[in-house]
């Protein structure tokens, strides 16, 4: 019975770290800390157990450790370290086994910080094996809910797409050839994705009830404009409202998708013959493992610039344009920008991790503050919800 209530205390060293932190109240802190470290040690003896490592309860003290990193860092990593640790967890479950409404919910609770800290870490997702899949889609009441469940499918491939192209890239026995050839065939998978998402648009715009309508931007809702806003103008005049909060945070998932599955397409599409060098080549090095792989490598242009070199790269002037999925990757990328203010209409939306991860994938493509797009992003946020400004640029690290 004293092991049931490990989560208890996790959140309760959850609680008292982060308001002795925000209140500036020592004792509390550290009494949090105090039970932080005693949940460590609890946790330390039941993982080895096979009777009780997996009892969702410790799947829950695991997550709230791990949201817990987010506010307040005990290590650099940490976060990202209970999220692997937690997919071992879930791994060591027997899916032959009858699986409760309830412990499916929380399965599904779980994906989006499970797949986020995947790609983070760029490594492969247990999420991406066909028996997960199939587990994520018991008690499933609705055709909107398996529709959702298929992007978190196309991120969870994502997962193994990555980890497979770095795998790849850093082999020195692979011989060029045939390292070519699984790259093609890599990119063959990434393009399937991207079918599977045109098709899943399509059949999801098809519903009336999914229609979303554009409602012009009140620039006079906020603070008059900044001095460098001024410097570009924004390539959208409309923001998009949706009918409800769950087809909101869908069609936001669904471009994050997108982008991810675009992005994985550029960085495997080779360049034209004499243009810019790839990751093989001494000119250009490759990202590590450390890196988020949402970043743009060094080669690839700033599709966000305002300067002359760029519109030209941007509008097929350029004797080498840009990789069209380099390109592509604009519209969802605004999309998300264009849904903003919806999100942050009041707290309860203003919360959805969905958006968080959002935040975060635009900040990182739209290169920070150096765009209008960016600097307008920042201003919206800042006004509206401004504890998600730092929570954007931390999950954007």
């Amino acid at each position: 019975m004293h092991r049931i209530h490990i989560s208890h205390q996790a959140i309760f060293s959850f609680a008292a770290i982060f308001f002795g932190t925000q209140h500036r109240q020592a004792r509390i802190t550290h009494m949090g800390f105090d039970l932080y470290g005693m949940v460590l040690r609890r946790l330390n003896k039941a993982l080895p157990d096979p009777a009780y490592n997996t009892n969702d309860d410790v799947i829950y003290a695991v997550v709230t450790l791990s949201i817990m990193e987010m506010f307040v860092s005990t290590g650099a990593g940490n976060h990202l370290k209970h999220m692997d640790g937690l997919e071992r967890l879930l791994a060591l479950r027997d899916h032959s086994l009858p699986c409760s409404l309830e412990t499916t919910e929380l399965y599904r609770s779980l994906r989006q910080m499970i797949i986020f800290a995947a790609l983070r870490s760029r490594r492969a997702s247990i999420l991406a094996r066909p028996e997960w899949k199939k587990q994520l889609r018991e008690h499933v009441d609705s055709i909107d809910r398996l529709m959702q469940q298929e992007l978190f499918d196309i991120l969870a491939e994502c997962t193994v797409a990555i980890a497979s192209r770095d795998r790849i890239l850093s082999d020195p026995q692979m011989a060029p050839e045939m390292s070519r050839l699984v790259l093609s065939k890599l990119k063959q998978d990434a393009l399937s994705l991207l079918e599977q998402l045109s098709s899943w648009r399509e059949r999801w715009d098809k519903d009336e009830q999914h229609r979303v309508t554009e409602v012009p931007i009140l620039h006079n809702n906020l603070d008059p404009p900044e001095t460098d806003l001024q410097a570009g103008v924004l390539p959208f005049a409309t923001s998009l409202e949706y009918p409800d909060d769950f087809a909101a945070i869908t069609v936001m998932l669904y471009n994050i998708a997108l982008i991810h599955v675009l992005h994985i397409l550029a960085l495997l599409t080779s360049h034209p013959p004499g243009s810019l060098p790839d990751e093989h080549s001494s000119g250009s090095l490759p990202l590590t493992n450390k890196d988020n792989i949402l970043i743009d490598p060094q080669h690839f242009p700033n599709i966000w610039s305002q300067t002359p070199e760029t519109q030209n790269l941007t509008t097929n002037q350029s004797p080498h344009p840009p990789n069209p999925f380099l390109l592509a990757k604009k519209a969802p990328i605004l999309d998300i920008c264009r849904s903003i203010p919806y999100h942050l209409i009041n707290s309860h939306r203003a919360s959805s991790s969905t958006l968080h991860w959002a935040l975060a994938t635009i900040w990182i493509k739209l290169r920070g503050e150096e765009s209008v797009v960016g600097r307008w992003v920042v201003r919206v946020v800042r006004e509206r919800n401004p504890l998600l400004v730092k929570t954007m640029r931390t999950l954007a690290q």
